[in-house]
């Protein structure tokens, strides 16, 4: 009715609470997950604390920051791809509802003297988000807004191929044509992945994920999480050192994260990259996976990366990008300073 008092509020969530929700949501993104929590503390300085937030006791959304502090001083907390929204499909509803849990996760900002929040929220990007992130006192970081894809996993496996770009099909068929070898990789072959990576974030020039956090992702255990590689070779190859190809993606609840593509000047030329990610596509629909995210295509994916991407035909999205609230006025001026 028009005038009720809506109350909301804002608790720590323990770890059953937290999995019973976010089990209750779906489109979920990795970095909102517990188990992403946990593998960037066990890899960095960061601390994840987690929230439920409740709407007239209901709970209507989940959010996961990392933070850094010190005893009696405060210090920074970091919201990246939050806040998650229950049972709400309507977009102009949800970012209402995101909206709202920002304002109240400042008020907790200020009970635990955290004087910068950094929020990346997952608002796709409108100059009304941006207009009502401004109102709330957010500060834009003019950094470049992430932006991905996801496909649809719940509509059948032939019409998502159709909905493939035409080359892309090609390229496919081609790949899927060659005398190649297609297997899961275990973690015994892990340091192979690392290496391989690394070669790519240097090539490529971008920053990634970090070895150390590579290998925490992999040594999350539970039955909404599984870290999964493919691997391309020939079939008359018995190592490693052969390699044309490798794909590694992350089920997480309902949907999977396409985290790590490499292919060697050979598996190109053969198309084994456009098999590897089909058949870790695939995999996951069979393994009742709703969303395919194409883990990230924005202005910052090398151009040849972007092509490929393009090619699945998701469904893009670009959110509002990184924004930050200084809960001490003079921050912003010594942080100036200190640059």
């Amino acid at each position: 009715m028009k005038g009720e008092l809506i109350l909301y509020d804002i608790r720590e969530a323990s770890r059953f609470d937290w999995e019973l929700e976010l089990g209750k949501s779906n489109n979920i993104n990795m970095l909102q997950s517990w188990q992403y929590g946990d593998a960037k503390e066990n890899s960095s300085k960061w601390k994840a604390i987690r929230f439920l937030v409740t709407k007239d006791g209901e709970v209507v959304g989940l959010v996961q920051l990392l933070t850094l502090t010190l005893p009696f001083l405060g210090g920074v907390a970091r919201l990246n791809r939050g806040p998650i929204i229950k049972n709400i499909v309507d977009e102009k509803s949800s970012e209402h509802e995101k909206l709202e849990i920002l304002r109240i996760l400042l008020k907790e900002a200020k009970k635990r003297r955290w004087w910068v929040m950094f929020v990346a929220p997952e608002i796709k990007y409108s100059k009304h988000a941006q207009n009502e992130l401004n109102n709330i006192g957010f500060m834009d970081h003019t950094s470049i807004a992430y932006g991905s894809g996801k496909l649809n996993l719940e509509i059948d496996e032939s019409k998502l191929l159709m909905n493939l770009k035409k080359k892309w099909r090609y390229y496919l068929r081609k790949g899927m044509d060659a005398n190649i070898d297609f297997a899961f990789v275990d973690k015994l072959d892990l340091n192979d992945i690392i290496k391989r990576y690394e070669n790519l974030q240097q090539k490529n020039n971008f920053l990634g994920f970090t070895n150390n956090l590579i290998n925490e992702l992999v040594d999350q255990k539970d039955d909404n999480w599984e870290f999964i590689a493919f691997t391309a070779k020939k079939s008359s190859s018995d190592g490693l050192e052969d390699l044309l190809g490798l794909v590694v993606i992350i089920k997480h609840y309902d949907t999977s994260t396409y985290l790590i593509g490499i292919t060697n000047e050979e598996g190109r030329k053969l198309c084994v990259n456009y098999a590897l990610l089909w058949k870790a596509i695939i995999f996951t629909k069979d393994n009742n996976c709703q969303w395919f995210d194409i883990g990230g295509l924005d202005e910052s994916t090398p151009e040849g990366i972007a092509h490929f991407k393009r090619g699945l035909n998701s469904n893009l999205y670009s959110l509002v990008g990184e924004w930050r609230y200084y809960l001490i006025p003079w921050i912003p001026s010594v942080l100036k300073n200190s640059l």
